[in-house]
Protein backbone atom coordinates (compact mmCIF):
# COMPACT_ATOMS: atom_id res chain seq x y z
CA UNK A 1 0.00 0.00 0.00
CA UNK A 2 2.84 2.56 1.02
CA UNK A 3 4.80 1.78 -2.49
CA UNK A 4 1.70 2.71 -3.97
CA UNK A 5 1.72 6.88 -3.07
CA UNK A 6 5.17 6.87 -1.54
CA UNK A 7 3.79 11.21 -1.18
CA UNK A 8 2.40 10.46 2.11
CA UNK A 9 5.89 10.97 3.62
CA UNK A 10 6.18 14.41 2.38
CA UNK A 11 2.85 14.99 4.73
CA UNK A 12 3.75 16.68 7.61
CA UNK A 13 3.22 13.91 10.65
CA UNK A 14 2.44 16.98 13.00
CA UNK A 15 0.28 18.76 11.03
CA UNK A 16 -1.71 16.61 8.72
CA UNK A 17 -1.04 12.69 9.49
CA UNK A 18 -2.05 12.70 13.35
CA UNK A 19 -4.66 15.20 12.92
CA UNK A 20 -6.22 13.75 10.31
CA UNK A 21 -6.02 10.14 12.38
CA UNK A 22 -7.64 11.56 15.44
CA UNK A 23 -10.50 12.96 13.06
CA UNK A 24 -11.23 9.70 11.78
CA UNK A 25 -11.18 8.45 15.30
CA UNK A 26 -13.62 10.92 16.33
CA UNK A 27 -16.30 9.78 14.05
CA UNK A 28 -15.28 5.99 13.54
CA UNK A 29 -14.89 5.80 17.62
CA UNK A 30 -12.27 2.84 17.76
CA UNK A 31 -8.93 2.46 16.42
CA UNK A 32 -9.24 -0.65 14.31
CA UNK A 33 -11.36 1.21 12.08
CA UNK A 34 -9.34 4.15 11.84
CA UNK A 35 -6.64 1.78 10.60
CA UNK A 36 -9.15 -0.52 8.14
CA UNK A 37 -9.88 3.33 6.86
CA UNK A 38 -6.18 4.35 6.16
CA UNK A 39 -5.17 0.93 4.77
CA UNK A 40 -7.80 0.93 2.56
CA UNK A 41 -7.38 4.61 1.03
CA UNK A 42 -4.13 6.60 1.81
CA UNK A 43 -5.83 9.47 -0.59
CA UNK A 44 -7.23 10.18 3.29
CA UNK A 45 -4.05 12.54 3.89
CA UNK A 46 -4.17 13.82 1.12
CA UNK A 47 -7.41 15.81 2.03
CA UNK A 48 -8.36 18.44 4.45
CA UNK A 49 -11.10 15.75 5.99
CA UNK A 50 -12.53 19.03 7.91
CA UNK A 51 -13.63 20.41 4.27
CA UNK A 52 -14.38 17.34 2.65
CA UNK A 53 -15.05 14.02 5.52
CA UNK A 54 -16.77 15.92 8.02
CA UNK A 55 -19.30 18.11 5.47
CA UNK A 56 -20.03 15.35 3.61
CA UNK A 57 -21.11 13.15 6.94
CA UNK A 58 -23.35 16.00 8.21
CA UNK A 59 -24.81 16.08 5.22
CA UNK A 60 -26.24 12.17 5.55
CA UNK A 61 -26.49 12.58 8.98
CA UNK A 62 -29.14 15.49 8.38
CA UNK A 63 -30.75 13.71 5.70
CA UNK A 64 -31.32 10.97 8.39
CA UNK A 65 -29.28 8.57 6.77
CA UNK A 66 -28.53 5.62 9.45
CA UNK A 67 -25.10 6.34 11.64
CA UNK A 68 -24.22 2.75 10.96
CA UNK A 69 -24.29 2.88 7.06
CA UNK A 70 -21.88 6.12 7.46
CA UNK A 71 -19.63 4.61 9.54
CA UNK A 72 -19.40 1.59 7.24
CA UNK A 73 -18.95 3.57 4.32
CA UNK A 74 -16.17 5.25 5.72
CA UNK A 75 -14.69 2.67 7.05
CA UNK A 76 -14.74 0.53 3.55
CA UNK A 77 -15.24 3.12 0.81
CA UNK A 78 -13.36 6.53 2.22
CA UNK A 79 -13.26 7.81 -1.55
CA UNK A 80 -16.91 8.16 -1.71
CA UNK A 81 -16.77 10.26 1.47
CA UNK A 82 -13.48 12.58 0.58
CA UNK A 83 -14.99 13.96 -2.73
CA UNK A 84 -15.54 17.49 -2.75
CA UNK A 85 -18.62 18.85 -1.03
CA UNK A 86 -20.31 20.26 -4.26
CA UNK A 87 -19.30 16.69 -6.44
CA UNK A 88 -20.83 15.11 -3.18
CA UNK A 89 -23.90 16.85 -2.58
CA UNK A 90 -24.59 16.68 -6.76
CA UNK A 91 -24.72 12.76 -6.25
CA UNK A 92 -27.46 13.23 -3.44
CA UNK A 93 -29.38 15.52 -4.99
CA UNK A 94 -29.54 12.79 -8.13
CA UNK A 95 -30.32 10.24 -5.94
CA UNK A 96 -33.32 12.43 -4.04
CA UNK A 97 -34.46 12.58 -7.19
CA UNK A 98 -35.14 9.31 -7.62
CA UNK A 99 -37.03 9.17 -4.74
CA UNK A 100 -35.01 6.85 -2.39
CA UNK A 101 -35.41 7.48 1.25
CA UNK A 102 -32.43 7.91 2.83
CA UNK A 103 -33.20 5.97 6.38
CA UNK A 104 -33.14 2.15 3.37
CA UNK A 105 -30.18 0.40 2.66
CA UNK A 106 -31.44 1.21 -1.13
CA UNK A 107 -30.26 5.14 -0.58
CA UNK A 108 -26.82 3.71 0.51
CA UNK A 109 -26.28 1.32 -2.38
CA UNK A 110 -27.15 4.46 -5.18
CA UNK A 111 -24.46 6.50 -3.11
CA UNK A 112 -22.04 3.58 -4.05
CA UNK A 113 -23.32 3.30 -7.70
CA UNK A 114 -23.51 6.80 -8.26
CA UNK A 115 -19.85 7.06 -7.23
CA UNK A 116 -18.77 4.54 -9.12
CA UNK A 117 -20.51 5.08 -12.46
CA UNK A 118 -20.89 8.00 -14.61
CA UNK A 119 -24.15 9.54 -15.38
CA UNK A 120 -23.50 8.96 -19.04
CA UNK A 121 -23.49 5.31 -18.08
CA UNK A 122 -26.01 5.06 -16.52
CA UNK A 123 -28.48 6.88 -18.89
CA UNK A 124 -27.30 4.13 -21.45
CA UNK A 125 -28.17 1.03 -19.68
CA UNK A 126 -31.67 3.21 -18.35
CA UNK A 127 -32.05 3.52 -22.45
CA UNK A 128 -31.70 -0.14 -22.68
CA UNK A 129 -34.53 -0.78 -20.53
CA UNK A 130 -36.66 1.35 -22.26
CA UNK A 131 -35.62 -0.53 -25.98
CA UNK A 132 -36.91 -3.76 -24.25
CA UNK A 133 -40.29 -1.95 -23.43
CA UNK A 134 -39.68 -1.01 -20.00
CA UNK A 135 -41.51 2.56 -19.59
CA UNK A 136 -39.31 5.32 -17.15
CA UNK A 137 -41.78 4.41 -14.28
CA UNK A 138 -41.12 0.78 -14.25
CA UNK A 139 -37.21 1.48 -14.37
CA UNK A 140 -37.46 3.70 -12.17
CA UNK A 141 -39.53 1.53 -9.86
CA UNK A 142 -36.92 -1.18 -10.35
CA UNK A 143 -33.98 1.19 -9.47
CA UNK A 144 -35.77 2.16 -5.78
CA UNK A 145 -36.13 -1.50 -5.47
CA UNK A 146 -32.58 -2.16 -6.20
CA UNK A 147 -30.24 0.18 -7.22
CA UNK A 148 -27.06 -1.47 -8.68
CA UNK A 149 -29.68 -3.03 -11.08
CA UNK A 150 -27.63 0.19 -13.08
CA UNK A 151 -24.24 -2.05 -12.71
CA UNK A 152 -25.55 -4.60 -14.56
CA UNK A 153 -23.41 -4.61 -17.83
CA UNK A 154 -25.25 -4.20 -21.39
CA UNK A 155 -24.44 -7.57 -22.48
CA UNK A 156 -25.71 -9.55 -19.02
CA UNK A 157 -29.34 -7.26 -19.62
CA UNK A 158 -29.51 -8.25 -23.11
CA UNK A 159 -29.01 -11.87 -22.23
CA UNK A 160 -31.20 -11.94 -19.13
CA UNK A 161 -33.94 -10.13 -20.82
CA UNK A 162 -34.20 -12.09 -24.08
CA UNK A 163 -34.22 -15.22 -22.21
CA UNK A 164 -37.09 -14.19 -19.51
CA UNK A 165 -38.70 -12.89 -23.05
CA UNK A 166 -38.64 -14.47 -25.58
CA UNK A 167 -37.57 -17.93 -24.19
CA UNK A 168 -40.02 -17.57 -21.05
CA UNK A 169 -42.62 -15.72 -22.09
CA UNK A 170 -42.62 -13.09 -18.99
CA UNK A 171 -43.82 -9.84 -19.14
CA UNK A 172 -42.14 -6.63 -18.71
CA UNK A 173 -44.08 -5.61 -15.97
CA UNK A 174 -43.34 -9.20 -14.24
CA UNK A 175 -39.53 -8.77 -14.75
CA UNK A 176 -39.49 -5.14 -13.60
CA UNK A 177 -41.21 -6.12 -10.33
CA UNK A 178 -37.64 -8.42 -9.33
CA UNK A 179 -34.91 -6.41 -10.57
CA UNK A 180 -33.07 -8.69 -8.53
CA UNK A 181 -32.69 -11.18 -11.52
CA UNK A 182 -30.40 -9.04 -13.30
CA UNK A 183 -28.53 -10.20 -10.26
CA UNK A 184 -28.37 -14.09 -10.13
CA UNK A 185 -26.25 -15.70 -12.63
CA UNK A 186 -28.56 -16.57 -15.57
CA UNK A 187 -26.52 -20.12 -16.26
CA UNK A 188 -26.76 -20.85 -12.97
CA UNK A 189 -29.50 -19.75 -10.97
CA UNK A 190 -31.83 -18.00 -13.31
CA UNK A 191 -32.20 -20.36 -16.09
CA UNK A 192 -32.22 -23.52 -14.15
CA UNK A 193 -35.24 -22.48 -11.98
CA UNK A 194 -36.81 -20.97 -14.99
CA UNK A 195 -36.69 -24.43 -17.23
CA UNK A 196 -38.08 -26.31 -14.01
CA UNK A 197 -41.08 -23.74 -13.47
CA UNK A 198 -41.74 -23.62 -17.14
CA UNK A 199 -41.88 -27.64 -17.08
CA UNK A 200 -44.32 -27.56 -13.99
CA UNK A 201 -46.62 -24.98 -15.63
CA UNK A 202 -46.57 -27.40 -18.56
CA UNK A 203 -48.00 -30.40 -16.62
CA UNK A 204 -50.90 -27.70 -14.98
CA UNK A 205 -49.69 -28.33 -11.49
CA UNK A 206 -48.62 -24.80 -10.43
CA UNK A 207 -50.45 -21.84 -10.30
CA UNK A 208 -51.08 -19.57 -13.32
CA UNK A 209 -50.56 -16.59 -11.10
CA UNK A 210 -47.32 -17.38 -10.02
CA UNK A 211 -44.61 -14.45 -9.88
CA UNK A 212 -41.28 -14.70 -10.37
CA UNK A 213 -40.52 -13.28 -6.95
CA UNK A 214 -41.39 -16.95 -5.53
CA UNK A 215 -39.04 -18.86 -7.25
CA UNK A 216 -36.05 -16.26 -8.06
CA UNK A 217 -36.17 -14.46 -4.58
CA UNK A 218 -35.96 -17.92 -3.02
CA UNK A 219 -33.13 -19.27 -1.28
CA UNK A 220 -31.50 -23.36 -2.88
CA UNK A 221 -32.80 -25.08 -0.31
CA UNK A 222 -36.58 -23.85 -0.79
CA UNK A 223 -36.46 -23.91 -4.34
CA UNK A 224 -35.66 -27.80 -4.20
CA UNK A 225 -37.96 -27.89 -1.95
CA UNK A 226 -40.67 -26.35 -3.79
CA UNK A 227 -40.65 -27.08 -6.98
CA UNK A 228 -38.47 -30.07 -6.79
CA UNK A 229 -38.73 -32.53 -3.73
CA UNK A 230 -42.41 -31.92 -4.19
CA UNK A 231 -42.90 -33.05 -8.16
CA UNK A 232 -39.87 -34.90 -8.27
CA UNK A 233 -41.94 -38.62 -7.84
CA UNK A 234 -44.52 -38.03 -10.40
CA UNK A 235 -42.14 -35.95 -12.83
CA UNK A 236 -38.80 -37.10 -12.21
CA UNK A 237 -37.75 -34.87 -15.24
CA UNK A 238 -37.30 -31.77 -12.72
CA UNK A 239 -34.37 -33.32 -11.48
CA UNK A 240 -33.22 -33.60 -14.98
CA UNK A 241 -33.82 -30.22 -16.17
CA UNK A 242 -32.32 -28.65 -13.38
CA UNK A 243 -29.14 -30.24 -13.28
CA UNK A 244 -28.70 -30.53 -16.66
CA UNK A 245 -29.17 -26.46 -17.16
CA UNK A 246 -26.36 -26.13 -14.56
CA UNK A 247 -23.97 -28.58 -16.12
CA UNK A 248 -24.13 -26.92 -19.63
CA UNK A 249 -23.68 -23.55 -17.70
CA UNK A 250 -20.59 -24.88 -16.24
CA UNK A 251 -19.12 -26.37 -19.64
Amino acid sequence: MLEADLGIFQLSLKNRIIPSCELLKSVLKDNVSVIVAVKRNLRLFRNDLSKTLIPNVNLLLNLGVPECRILVMLRDQTGILIQPTEKFKAIIEEIKELGLVPEKKTFYDAIHLFYAQSKSTRKQKWELFKKWGWSDEEILSAVRKHPFILITSEEKIERVMNFLVNKMGWSISQISYRPLVFMHSLENWTMPRCLVVKFLFSKGVLKKNLTLSSFIGTSEVNFRKRFMDEFCVDFPEVTTLYGGAKDNAED
